[in-house]
């Protein structure tokens, strides 16, 4: 899976972090989600890693968006609030969600 992803991000001219933070971000999510078991949250958290600003939409995202809206939210619309939220907030996305996942790391093992 590794070799294939990396692979498809060289067909793309993706080669060097640099290339993947200055890259057309569509072409690269498009190669990289086109192998089976990796998705667009994967893809931004990847992002995340090489400094472009984002929002990971894994569980703890979600839960915390879910716990505060007191409804059940998508990866999709966890992703939105919390880039929303981090720019009322004058803070970038990045930043928000660590502080999001930090908070609900520290809150233990979400229960069964």
């Amino acid at each position: 899976m590794l070799a294939e992803a990396a692979d498809r991000l060289v067909q793309v001219g993706i080669v060097t972090s640099g290339d993947a933070r200055e890259a057309d971000q569509t072409a690269g999510k498009r190669a990289y989600t086109g192998v089976k078991g990796l998705g667009w949250v994967t893809w931004e958290y990847f992002l995340m890693l090489l400094g472009v600003q984002g929002v990971k939409a894994d569980m703890h995202i979600r839960d915390f968006v879910t716990r505060a809206l007191d409804r059940t939210v998508s990866a999709h619309e966890a992703h939105h609030l919390v880039t929303e939220a981090a720019h009322q907030l004058d803070v970038s996305p990045t930043a928000l969600d660590h502080a999001v996942w930090a908070h609900q790391r520290s809150r233990g093992p979400r229960p069964s």
